[in-house]
């Protein structure tokens, strides 16, 4: 029942920071930002308390909603400080980074997926990763800095839905792993959006910016909710 609260808790603090947030944020809106990324974190954290079997998934899910929520702060921190943009970018690209990887080592150690099956993983988020690179001129966006972390970014973005996916496949459909399926996608669209705000011309406006967080915390409440049904 607390899981459920919190969702609804988390669902309200995101409708009050979409509404208070600019398309250029402010400390305000940094505050309402890290407040409903808690309660994504709580949400999994009252998930793993209800449901006690492997609590190997529930705890790499928790540390990757952490980094995640440090990396909405580190990047939020670039309107405050512009100054140091370069700086808050890379940083925030590495805490998504490494939550991606928490992400995928749950998923690989709750399945117990094979070497030659992760491998197999792999693949599309290899060619995700060229295609970041590819695609960037006809969709006018501009990576110029950023090309190396943007790309390897993307690959372990996608790892996570790839392996996922595999696993809600290998797992019969699997509620908890179905979950996580949508929650990485969602996410994945969501860093789709980010990406023309961030490197793109003229998209940094307001239903931009919306969009983009409604895939996110859909994404990242999914992905929390994921525990909650780990087993069942």
């Amino acid at each position: 029942m607390l899981c459920w609260i919190f969702l609804g808790l988390g669902i309200v603090t995101t409708c009050v920071f979409l509404y208070k947030r600019d398309s250029n944020g402010s400390r305000m809106a940094l505050l309402l930002k890290t407040a409903a990324s808690l309660m994504f974190i709580t949400t999994a954290v009252v998930a793993i308390y209800y449901n006690r079997g492997d609590m190997r998934y529930g705890l790499m899910i928790v540390m990757g909603l952490v980094l995640g929520m440090l990396g909405d702060i580190w990047l939020d921190l670039k309107w405050i400080y512009p100054n140091d943009i370069k700086y808050f970018l890379y940083g925030g690209f590495i805490f998504f980074l490494l939550g991606h990887l928490c992400f995928t080592s749950a998923v690989v150690l709750i399945n117990e997926m094979p070497i030659k099956e992760f491998l197999l993983c792999l693949i599309p988020p290899v060619l995700i990763a060229i295609g970041v690179q590819l695609c960037a001129k006809p969709l006018k966006l501009d990576f110029t800095g950023y090309k190396f972390i943007s790309s390897l970014y993307g690959a372990f973005l996608a790892m996570t839905v790839s392996v996922s996916a595999r696993s809600a496949i290998a797992s019969g459909g699997a509620t908890s792993q179905v979950v996580m399926t949508a929650g990485a996608a969602l996410f994945f669209l969501s860093d789709f959006v980010l990406s023309g705000t961030y490197f793109g011309q003229g998209k940094n406006s307001k239903p931009y910016v919306v969009l983009n967080h409604i895939l996110y915390y859909s994404g990242q409440f999914m992905i929390a909710m994921s525990v909650f049904f780990c087993g069942k």
